[in-house]
């Protein structure tokens, strides 16, 4: 019984963790409003300042938190920059500010961003964009070198 409390307890303060380094994270960015969705998925209106992301209490929550926090960080909305390229800007800019926050990302979640990228590479090459990032092409390139 003990364990299960102590379990508890540790699952508690790391929420908590979580969440204070979330708004951490919001205030860099420059988020105004916080819409926070239940599902594991996230949108960034960098002109309003506005993201919809999951609260932020676990570590997959909180990396995406982050991620969509790049984007308004960044000024994604209406830059220009292809689609890939404000991808793979916003996964580095989410490891970034969560390393600097004492937070370590696992390297299931760093692959995972790596496809992501992948997927926008080949979404953006379907539609004719030319010509594709470089470092974007490297960074999802080494997807498989984490499996």
């Amino acid at each position: 019984m003990r364990q299960n409390t102590d379990l508890q307890m540790a699952r508690a303060a790391s929420a908590e963790r979580f969440l204070a380094v979330a708004r951490a994270i919001k205030e860099e960015a420059g988020v105004v409003t916080h819409r926070v969705r239940k599902k594991l998925t996230g949108r960034a209106w960098s002109a309003s300042g506005l993201i919809q992301a999951p609260e932020g209490k676990t570590r997959q929550q909180l990396y995406l938190l982050a991620h969509e926090a790049a984007h308004v960080a960044l000024k994604h909305q209406g830059s220009g920059i292809p689609k890939h390229r404000q991808e793979y800007e916003a996964e580095v800019w989410a490891h970034a500010i969560l390393r600097r926050h004492g937070i370590s990302v696992p390297r299931c979640m760093t692959r995972r961003a790596k496809l992501y990228v992948a997927w926008s590479i080949v979404k953006d090459e379907r539609v004719g964009v030319e010509p594709i990032d470089a470092d974007a092409r490297r960074f999802s390139r080494s997807a498989t070198l984490l499996q």
